[in-house]
């Protein structure tokens, strides 16, 4: 049976593969050979490291369901936006000397690399940030090329751990939300009151030092014998004094601070938590009435009744929490007046206790001189002290109500050097297998062609003979 012109042959190719058997064999393992040699040497690999960041949020189960459900941008998504922009890719060129490494005779060229090669995955399923950066690696069997792919592995992990350092910067001092500002604000108090409590400290020191006698002159045996029962009194009085002008000015530092503080929260009651004990009752009445508002209007509509009964409601309930709010911050509340009757008392206590110095001091020859600029420091110092004290309170606060800018950012895994350049041996191998299978079938096909042309001339000859014999 005649086959058509496109089918194969397979006697005809089979006969043609064992004719030539030996030369298919050599041609086989040459292409491997070839085809791996150059995979092995020329061919161009990568490395890559990974490393893995919680970010806490303020509010991260809203922003999480705003993702979600796509109604809003990811909570972490500046971060990421942060980890992809060319001042990162900056630093951590700087860092890793990616120029340096690849020899590349531009450094924007470098910073493109390091920007192409970075891959930043926000996982909301995995609540991480998975930072993975792929850098070229020389060919397996290049000069040199295992010392510069070791070179390549350790640079990428460098390179890699140096974006989290960078995000952890930029979330500890660059990040301009309000838990940032407000806990950066009450570090920097902090800071600025123990310099000055510091520097007071320094300068009491320094003038008990420097001062050998009260008044700069000695007192003779005489005068210290009659005035002994006066001094003894007269220091008692001061250190008396001393202590209750720390405690009026604590008081006064205490009564401004928690106005100021007082003052922040009544401009913002609508962030304050809910067991927080400024006016609860007022600002759960309003919270209630504007429930049951926003319930009413989508049940009824805007324009029911009920729903303008219940917007009346929630009207008076915020006149109530204004005025409310109004009376504390004129201080008339019982924190307030208790306060100031404190520091009525002690400045009451004071005054009388000024007087019975001066009395004393009237008989005294110890120089007061002395012991006046000596009170002043140590006043100054206590002073310092309870400001001091105050912020650092006012601060320890904030970090347990807020997530602070250092502590929002941790380092799950951290980017190690990668074991294995990709590709691999193993895929070299298997590409030159394919490589040299392909060169054999097309050498195989090219000597069916041929052995198919033959074929069919010799059958046209015969066919040209028997008819020239039969005529």
């Amino acid at each position: 049976m005649q086959k058509s012109d496109a089918a194969i042959d397979m006697e005809l190719l089979k006969a043609c593969v064992r004719r030539r058997r030996a030369r298919y064999v050599v041609l086989g393992i040459a292409s491997l050979l070839l085809s791996l040699a150059g995979s092995l040497c020329f061919a161009p690999r990568s490395v890559t490291a990974r490393m893995s960041i919680s970010v806490a949020q303020p509010a991260e189960g809203i922003g999480m369901l705003a993702s979600m459900t796509g109604m809003g941008a990811s909570p972490t998504g500046k971060y990421v936006g942060a980890l992809k922009s060319r001042q990162f890719a900056e630093a951590v060129e700087a860092r890793a000397q990616i120029q340096k490494l690849y020899r590349i005779p531009l450094r924007d060229d470098a910073i493109e690399r390091v920007q192409d090669g970075l891959s930043v995955n926000d996982s909301v399923r995995d609540g991480l940030i998975y930072i993975d950066l792929t850098l070229p690696a020389p060919p397996l069997l290049a000069p040199g090329g295992r010392a510069a792919g070791e070179r390549c592995r350790q640079r990428v992990a460098l390179a890699a751990n140096t974006y989290g350092e960078l995000l952890r910067d930029f979330v500890t001092t660059g990040d301009f939300d309000r838990d940032s500002l407000l806990l950066r604000s009450a570090d920097d108090r902090v800071k600025d009151a123990r310099a000055g409590y510091d520097r007071d400290v320094e300068s009491l020191a320094s003038f008990v030092v420097s001062s050998r006698l009260p008044g700069g002159r000695k007192i003779s045996v005489e005068e210290s014998a009659g005035a002994e029962a006066m001094g003894k009194a007269l220091e008692t009085l001061l250190s008396t004094r001393a202590v209750l002008q720390g405690d009026l000015q604590a008081a006064l530092a205490g009564v401004a601070t928690a106005s100021r503080l007082r003052q922040a929260q009544l401009a913002n009651l609508s962030h304050l938590p809910g067991d927080d004990p400024l006016l609860p009752q007022a600002r759960a009445a309003v919270a209630a009435a504007r429930g049951e508002a926003a319930a009413l209007r989508l049940q009824y509509g805007p324009d029911h009744p009920r729903v303008l009964l219940a917007q009346d409601r929630l009207h008076v309930a915020e006149a109530e929490l204004a005025r409310q709010a109004a009376s504390v911050r004129a201080g008339t509340g019982s924190d307030s007046l208790d306060a100031q009757a404190k520091i009525a008392s002690l400045q009451a206590q004071f005054t009388t206790l000024e007087r019975q110095i001066a009395q004393v001091e009237a008989g005294a020859i110890v120089g007061r001189e002395f012991q006046t600029e000596f009170d002043r420091r140590k006043n100054e110092v206590m002073l310092r002290l309870e400001v001091l004290k105050a912020a650092a309170s006012q601060a320890a606060t904030l970090s347990v109500q807020l997530v602070a800018g250092s502590k929002r950012l941790t380092v799950i895994d951290r980017a190690l050097p990668p074991r294995h350049a990709t590709p691999g041996g193993l895929v070299f191998v298997l590409f030159s297998m394919l490589v040299s299978t392909t060169m054999l079938a097309l050498q195989a096909l090219v000597d069916y062609a041929r052995a198919a042309r033959n074929a069919a001339g010799r059958d046209g000859r015969e066919s040209d003979s028997g008819l020239s014999e039969a005529a």
